[in-house]
């Protein structure tokens, strides 16, 4: 219960931090998704499956939160979690390139799914390219810098055992 507990410490934390810290620091509405970033660096080190798990969980806490149409940000983030996991578990091997890499594709696949749910539930104009350019590209750029020490973070804590995911064929979440 403990490593659960845990967990669910540190996804409030980045909601926070990311609701409430990074825009003091944003550059033209640029700003880093902290929750993105946990929720990539723990499906690079536990697998899609996981990786699936923990951003539909982020992603439905952020839905709320923010009151957003409810499964906006799960959908995307749990297709971009599932996708990290699968892609990082493969090519990762411990490359900070591969990571930053991984990080930017993702941050640009979660901002388009984002745009293409947003467009379909009608709160969203189609201005597609010019999002693009102006806004996810950044953002992506950002991400790619800030997901080295959160992966290593992620990692670490990982390593020492303080928080339960498992890993495809390791067994189930506890209920």
């Amino acid at each position: 219960m403990r490593k659960i507990v845990f967990l669910a410490t540190l996804i409030v934390a980045g909601l926070i931090i990311q609701s409430g810290v990074f825009p003091l620091f944003s550059v033209n509405g640029i700003k880093p998704d902290l929750l993105l970033l946990l929720v990539i660096a723990f499906a690079v080190q536990r697998g899609g499956e996981t990786g699936a798990v923990l951003g539909l969980v982020t992603g439905l806490i952020q839905d709320i939160v923010f009151g957003h149409v409810l499964g906006l940000f799960a959908g995307s983030k749990m297709v971009t979690g599932a996708l990290a996991g699968l892609i990082g578990r493969r090519f990762f091997g411990e490359n900070p390139l591969v990571l930053a890499a991984l990080a930017l594709l993702a941050t640009v696949v979660h901002s388009i799914s984002l745009l293409l749910l947003a467009g379909l539930s009608g709160i969203l104009e189609p201005e597609g390219p010019r999002l693009l350019m102006e806004i996810v590209l950044p953002e992506a750029l950002t991400n790619a810098v800030l997901m080295l020490p959160i992966y290593y973070y992620v990692r670490r804590i990982v390593r020492q055992g303080n928080i339960f995911l498992p890993s495809a064929g390791e067994g189930r979440f506890p209920g």
